[in-house]
């Protein structure tokens, strides 16, 4: 059993879908949690005689579609890798502890969206300022093995088109960084900034990679912030 949901709806998923198990029925639970939301939702699973699997899935799913890399850990990883292995997926055990596959994938996600929330930002302001173009260009210059055009037209579009599912997991990420007495602002702003694109609601065009592209999405995303419905 695959769980794939968002991330404040996978406790209660959980908890619902133990009535319905198999015994013995491994459960991959592949929502971008914090370790400590995983730990509570095995409890149910066990309890119901199921095989819970803390699943972080570590790359985005096109196109590999299911070779995506998924981590898994908790007592029953290594029989979720043999099955990924039967399965021709890319299934990799990150130990028998629930909770230490979604710790990696949040820590990760911590500087990955916080940094496409940062080019957001940056690149919204600079348009506004008409200075989008030297700003990209100086950033080439600091970081020359970024590629910044493409990037930066990519994060774009991630937050265009997965801003609410993206915010679900910063605010887990922000829960895990409290939890860890370091107050998790910056996770927190993370979330914020993708839940305001994505309630815009606003679709993607192809090719985002594309100076032209990136520039059209700014601006569709300037005007909806400008002009809210």
């Amino acid at each position: 059993v695959l769980s794939v949901v968002t991330a404040e709806e996978a406790g209660q998923v959980a908890a619902d879908m133990a009535r319905h198990l198999k015994s013995g029925a491994i459960v991959l639970d592949c929502n971008s949690c914090a370790p400590q939301t995983k730990q509570r939702a095995s409890v149910a699973v066990d309890a119901a005689g199921g095989r819970y699997v803390d699943a972080a899935v570590m790359a985005p799913v096109h196109p590999r579609r299911h070779r995506t890399p998924i981590l898994v850990s908790g007592p029953h990883a290594e029989a979720a890798t043999e099955l990924g292995a039967a399965l021709s997926m890319d299934v990799t055990s990150a130990g028998p502890r629930i909770g230490d596959a979604s710790a990696r994938k949040l820590v990760r996600s911590i500087m990955v969206k916080g940094l496409e929330a940062l080019m957001l930002e940056c690149l919204l302001a600079g348009r506004k300022l008409g200075v989008e173009e030297n700003v990209l260009a100086s950033l080439s210059e600091t970081f020359p093995d970024f590629d910044w055009q493409a990037r930066s037209g990519y994060m774009v579009e991630r937050a265009m088109t997965h801003g609410m599912r993206r915010a679900a997991e910063m605010r887990e990420a922000a829960r895990m960084v409290r939890e860890l007495g370091l107050g998790g602002e910056m996770a927190a702003a993370t979330a914020s900034w993708e839940q305001r694109i994505g309630d815009l609601g606003l679709a993607a065009d192809k090719d985002p990679t594309k100076p032209s592209v990136r520039t059209g999405h700014l601006d569709r995303i300037t005007a909806a912030l400008d002009n809210p419905a």
